[in-house]
């Protein structure tokens, strides 16, 4: 009985390691950012029980569509293959958000990406594609349920939030409200703080949280 043989891709990628928010993470590259300025960067998120060079069909697929024209760029989620987790027995959303905020200033630092989520990764580039949408080209989402139905106000009101955990998540550690210097997009921690609304009530734990990894109190 004959075996299928080996799938053999059409186009290869390098595995590189960066250093993000103070994880190596794992990033695979077919082509090169620097080098193939004509079209737009094209980023690939997995899903949640997957990796990043889960998308080698698909890259050869539009290889053969198009040529090798773009650079395209699939990292592995942290505590998703080759990137390790930092080590909290949990996984914050928001994270992700940073993380992707972050891979792109070290990548694709200037201009805009296509950019496409699977599943977990769909719903990543939503909320993403509302907090920078100068640096999305066009977005694409695949078996993404995307942020769930609310009113328009309580939606508006979660993205800025989750703009500025991020802004507080890339800031160094020991950033504070009175030194706005210290990172290009850092924010003072005092804005995610509210007394107008429901007095009486502390931040949620996320604030809390945001807050402690942009002053380190």
């Amino acid at each position: 009985m004959s075996h299928p043989s080996a799938y053999v891709s059409r186009r290869t990628s390098t595995s590189r390691f960066i250093r993000l928010r103070g994880l190596d993470y794992h990033v695979r590259i077919w082509g090169d950012p620097a080098t193939q300025p004509g079209a737009a960067p094209l980023l690939l998120l997995h899903g949640w029980m997957d990796v990043g060079a889960s998308f080698q069909f698909v890259v050869d697929a539009l290889d053969e569509i198009e040529g090798p024209r773009r650079c395209v760029i699939a990292p592995d989620w942290r505590g998703f293959g080759l990137t390790r987790p930092n080590g909290a027995d949990t996984y914050w959303f928001p994270d992700y958000l940073a993380d992707l905020d972050a891979l792109l200033d070290a990548l694709v630092p200037h201009g805009s990406v296509d950019l496409v989520g699977h599943s977990m990764g769909g719903n990543v580039v939503m909320s993403y594609a509302g907090l920078r949408p100068a640096r999305i080209r066009r977005l694409v989402n695949l078996e993404g349920f995307g942020m769930p139905q609310t009113q328009q106000t309580t939606r508006a009101r979660t993205l800025r939030e989750r703009f500025q955990l991020i802004d507080l998540l890339a800031a160094p550690r020991g950033a504070t409200r009175h030194d706005e210097t210290a990172h290009p997009r850092a924010i003072r921690p005092a804005a995610l703080v509210r007394p107008t609304e429901g007095r009486g009530r502390s931040p949620s734990r996320a604030h809390q949280f945001a807050h402690r990894q942009a002053t380190g109190h």
